[in-house]
């Protein structure tokens, strides 16, 4: 090794790594800065199919993309774990100058520059001054570290581990969420062409009672009845499109384009469930055995057991290896000594003051993390029991305002033909209109609310999938 070397190859190595670690940072900063900066210009998306929303709101989802950044760092983690296992090689170079009689000794005994004159009295006690330059590198190996490593690993694998059953069970959750964003703006758009259709009838009733009320043939006061019943429709129609528009806002939210956007859905209402429904306590096993947070929670309570055993090992004594060498010379281009150092180490704690409170501690988190577990179980048992009811509700209130919307459409048929012969007033036909709308507006929200507690049940049992979502809506043309 040769002083002129030594020095150039560790300048070179520290001017690269700051060059490389300047470049990471620019490019970490101008990625930053490209992401917050990015706006989404839409402000006209057309009409889009459910799949299309679907994937607009989990590219979008911001709980989801936290926890890709949270499975980022615990894959980053885990590398940082097996780190531990690789040998670590260092290098260093120095220049220094002094007088002090011990410096200067030190100096030519590493140089190897000792005469007979050195050995001289006055020589010793006022030595001149001396200059030393001095290149190193040095490798460590840990042999044993009493299974640090090894459970940090441990650790690391299962703490990823969770974080992706944790993400799998979040887009669980996007996905419900844009099912029941989508099925509501679907239900409301329904609604509005109702209210809308209705109101155009009424409106045709009202124009001519008011020319038979001129003609003297209507009273005035049915005709009055009549539009005060009318006032009731159109109210609900203008309900229904303010519904709509914050219907649209929200799912504009959802799938990260502006709220002003105009975009419209191209389905319908979900389909009527005609499958058995499954006793509670089925739904309830489902939960338990397929939810992927209540694994995700399991498996952190893994993770912290490793790590509890990693503290409980950490009394054992640790080994490692290491070798170096080093260069020193009085100047930079003439030669010196060169020497070097090998040998095995080995340490042990023994009297550690923090080793029982951090072994109480890590057991403490994960007792809690147990707890946190009971907690989730009873919190979907709870879910589960309260959407089931609701969902039984609403699958039995189906048929009931099926018929009622029938009846209430044959009675407005027939009350027409008797207004039109003169035997029913205006007023009596308002009144059945605005009935029909309303057992009509029942009847689709129940409807809706079926396939949405369906949903939403298969959510908290852990079966719900894309697909069961779009099967559940009628097919996209």
């Amino acid at each position: 090794m040769t002083k002129p070397a030594c020095f150039i190859s560790v300048a070179l190595i520290f001017s690269c790594g700051t060059i490389f670690a300047e470049k990471q940072g620019v490019a970490a900063e101008k990625k930053l800065l490209t992401k917050t900066d990015k706006k989404d210009a839409t402000q006209n998306c057309g009409r889009l199919q459910f799949s299309e929303v679907l994937n607009n709101i989990l590219r979008h989802y911001p709980q989801l993309r936290k926890q890709s950044a949270r499975i980022e760092e615990a894959l980053a983690q885990k590398s940082l774990a097996f780190a531990g296992m690789l040998p670590r090689l260092s290098a260093g170079t120095g220049v220094s100058r002094g007088n002090d009689p011990t410096d200067v000794f030190m100096m030519k005994l590493k140089q190897g520059r000792f005469t007979a004159d050195d050995f001289q009295i006055s020589a010793l006690n006022n030595p001149a001054s001396q200059n030393q330059f001095a290149a190193s590198a040095k490798i460590e190996w840990t042999l044993f570290d009493a299974f640090q490593t090894i459970g940090a690993i441990r650790t690391a694998r299962l703490a990823e581990q969770s974080a992706s059953q944790q993400r799998a069970f979040i887009a669980s959750e996007a996905s419900l969420l844009a099912f029941e964003s989508y099925i509501q703006l679907a239900l409301i758009t329904h609604l509005t062409r109702i209210s809308s259709e209705t109101e155009k009838l009424c409106l045709e009733d009202l124009k001519q009672a008011e020319d038979l009320m001129n003609q003297g043939v209507v009273l005035g006061a049915d005709f009055y009845a009549g539009r005060a019943s009318f006032a009731g429709v159109r109210q609900m129609q203008q309900q229904t499109e303010d519904q709509k528009k914050a219907a649209a806002e929200v799912l504009n939210i959802l799938q990260g384009i502006p709220p002003e956007a105009r975009c419209a859905i191209s389905g319908d209402l979900p389909s009527i469930p005609t499958q058995k429904l499954l006793p509670l306590n089925e739904w309830t096993a489902n939960a338990f055995q397929l939810r992927t947070d209540l694994s995700a929670m399991k498996t952190a309570q893994a993770a912290q057991a490793s790590e509890t055993g990693r503290h409980s090992a950490a009394r054992l004594p640790k080994i490692s290896a290491f070798a170096q060498g080093e260069s020193d010379s009085g100047s930079l281009f003439s030669e010196g000594g060169e020497h070097y150092l090998t040998g095995i180490q080995a340490t042990v704690d023994i009297w550690d003051p923090a080793y029982g409170p951090r072994i109480k501690k890590s057991q403490a988190a994960q007792k809690q993390l147990h707890e946190d577990e009971m907690a989730l179980r009873d919190q979907i048992a709870q879910a589960l029991s309260q959407t089931y009811a609701q969902h039984r509700s609403a699958r039995a209130n189906l048929p009931i305002l099926e018929r009622g919307v029938g009846d209430a459409r044959q009675a407005v048929e027939l009350t027409g033909q008797l207004y039109r012969d003169g035997k029913k007033s205006v007023a009596d036909l308002m009144q059945l209109r605005l009935l029909l709308l309303q057992t009509d507006l029942a009847h689709k929200e129940a409807q809706t609310r079926c396939a949405a507690t369906l949903a939403r049940m298969l959510f908290l049992s852990g079966q719900l999938t894309d697909a069961k979502l779009i099967a559940m809506l009628p097919k996209e043309k």
